[in-house]
């Protein structure tokens, strides 16, 4: 039979799916069904509410400044610096490279003032440059910045070493007066020697991409896109341009030392920490290399590319990191680091591992071999006592 045989005033019953609990729900709990199967923008995260979804308001991204140039950043010519003191003994890339080799008892400071903006006052600059030393016996070199108010030096060398990128990043003050680089090279105290060469000088150009990592540090929300690192400003209508980096941003984290930590990938350059007044520091440390970073209690683990983790309790310049521990084969990428109840867990690209509390790696999930993906892994969340991990391609 068909509808026109039904009883006239026969009662029908219109019902939907119970959607009151389960996956969407602001509390899982795996134990029920689905909340619903689909939607639109709506919200169904608390009981007996099926709601409108948030109204989706655009957050804009400032870009970076533009930077005036660097005359003879590689060092081939005799023009652009204070004296010339290019040599052809050594080079990073090229013929030539600038030695600073200072008689006993005395200090090498080179200088180049770039072309001057007073819109540069209270903005931050990047410089790097690649050094090589041959003989140091008590002695220092190092690269700065000066504004016509104060100089901001990087990390020391105070030992031989072959050529290594060295950074040193200054906030102008708000009556600076010029952009001045300099390269040092000093021969004191007394029985002091310094042999120098520098190579390469660069000032970071600011390079766009996909925000690429979030992070809650000193009560605001910093952001890293490309190799620039932002802040959300007060109205959240904006992520600010607070510094650009000389490599690309592969992770941020802030740490107990009251630091927030940037890696810039496992091989490109060593990582940087900041401090609440948003003061840039290289790492010095012979392992200071990150992929990522993730705080477990009052440790700082991090990883490089593909399979090392490493630890420290004090991340900083005069602190240092644990022996290197591998997790499984280097035929895998990690692609994240997720810390739930003081434990700390290493996706890869086959499956995530975990450390036991004796050290040792072990599977966490070895069914995930058969998702095997470059981005098996990737945006993994801890939440409520639980790990959420994304498997196979994104």
């Amino acid at each position: 039979p068909d509808y026109a045989n039904l009883p006239p005033e026969k009662e029908f019953q219109i019902a939907q799916s119970d959607w009151r609990h389960g996956f969407g729900q602001e509390y899982f709990d795996s134990s029920k069904s689905k909340s619903y199967y689909n939607g639109f923008n709506v919200d169904g995260r608390f009981k007996d509410m099926l709601i409108a979804g948030p109204l989706p308001a655009t957050v804009s991204i400032s870009s970076g400044q533009t930077n005036p140039s660097i005359v003879n950043a590689d060092m081939e010519d005799i023009t652009g610096w204070s004296v010339n003191h290019r040599s052809s003994v050594q080079a990073h890339s090229g013929t030539y490279s600038w030695l600073l080799n200072p008689p006993a008892e005395q200090t090498f400071e080179d200088y180049q003032d770039l072309s001057w903006l007073a819109a540069y006052q209270g903005k931050y600059f990047t410089f790097s440059c690649w050094i090589k030393t041959t003989s140091m016996t008590d002695g220092s070199v190092k690269i700065g910045i000066n504004d016509g108010v104060g100089t901001t030096y990087s990390t020391v060398v105070t030992t031989v070493i072959g050529w290594t990128w060295i950074g040193v990043c200054r906030k102008l003050d708000a009556a600076a007066t010029r952009l001045r680089l300099l390269l040092f090279s000093s021969a004191l105290p007394v029985g002091a020697t310094s042999t120098a060469y520098f190579d390469d000088a660069s000032l970071a150009t600011p390079t766009a991409g996909n925000p690429k990592c979030f992070a809650d540090y000193n009560s605001n929300l910093y952001m890293a896109e490309g190799n620039m690192l932002h802040k959300l400003n007060a109205g959240g209508t904006n992520f600010d341009w607070v510094a650009t980096l000389p490599a690309t941003i592969t992770d941020i984290e802030p740490f107990v030392d009251s630091y927030l930590y940037i890696g810039l990938g496992s091989t490109a350059g060593k990582y940087w920490y900041m401090n609440t007044s948003e003061v840039f520091v290289q790492s010095n440390l012979s392992d200071g290399y990150a992929q990522f970073f993730q705080t477990v209690n009052v440790t700082l683990w991090k990883a490089v590319l593909p399979r090392e983790m490493k630890s420290a309790t004090n991340p900083a310049n005069g602190g240092s990191w644990s022996t290197a521990t591998n997790v499984s084969s280097s035929d895998y990428n990690i692609t994240q680091l997720v810390e739930e109840s003081g434990s700390i867990y290493i996706m890869k690209e086959d499956m995530p591992y975990y450390l036991t509390s004796g050290g040792a790696v072990a599977r966490l999930i070895p069914e995930h071999k058969a998702l095997t993906s470059t981005t098996s892994g990737k945006n993994a969340i801890a939440w409520e006592a639980k790990i959420y991990i994304p498997a196979g391609t994104q």
